[in-house]
């Protein structure tokens, strides 16, 4: 699954963040948000130093789990400074999050089919043609890309017969990851 998903996420991993429409927007945002997020604000909503100095509401609004998941990268990654390393961490988040959709798909299918098809269908569900290149490639649809991380988890969730406490909340937490990943493909969902 984790080479599967490297070869998908090749030039995230090597270059960084694909250019897509919305690359150059989600490696500034990202850069602001890292900025102020190391320098002590735990949850960046306002965006200081965008605009040039006037500042941007973006995450009064927008998803903030794949930024929180960058910024997080960065102690332990140690891109150097001489390059755009919020590009990098925002490629490296891409790979982060085809490995964990797969993995999680897997033990989504896992339940109903055997080991063999379960992987199968979770390579299925990596290299869909809307999850690969029209989330990632196209668009750089960073907030789209993590919700496909939680939606198997959450149906994995919902599998058992009945709905203990337990299971319960972890729902409850999966859904939480999935509204802070992309508020939209929540509600679809």
């Amino acid at each position: 699954m984790v080479l599967f998903a490297a070869v998908l996420a090749l030039p995230c991993v090597l270059v960084g963040m694909p250019p897509g429409y919305d690359s150059e927007y989600h490696v500034a945002y990202q850069y602001q948000f890292s900025r102020q997020f190391w320098s002590g604000d735990l949850y960046p909503h306002w965006l200081m130093g965008a605009n040039k100095g006037f500042g941007s509401p973006i995450f009064l609004i927008q998803y903030p789990l794949p930024y929180f998941v960058a910024a997080l990268l960065r102690p332990v990654m140690g891109f150097p400074a001489d390059e755009l390393p919020e590009a990098r961490e925002l490629g490296v988040l891409c790979f982060l999050a085809f490995v964990a959709a797969g993995l999680f798909a897997r033990i989504w299918l896992r339940k109903r089919c055997s080991p063999s098809a379960a992987t199968i269908g979770a390579l299925l569900y990596i290299s869909l043609p809307y999850v690969l290149g029209q989330s990632l490639y196209l668009r750089t649809g960073l907030g789209e890309l993590c919700a496909f991380v939680w939606m198997p988890l959450a149906l994995a969730v919902c599998e058992a017969r009945l709905l203990g406490l337990k299971a319960i909340a972890a729902l409850a937490l999966v859904w939480a990851l999935l509204l802070l990943s992309h508020l939209t493909s929540a509600l679809l969902f």
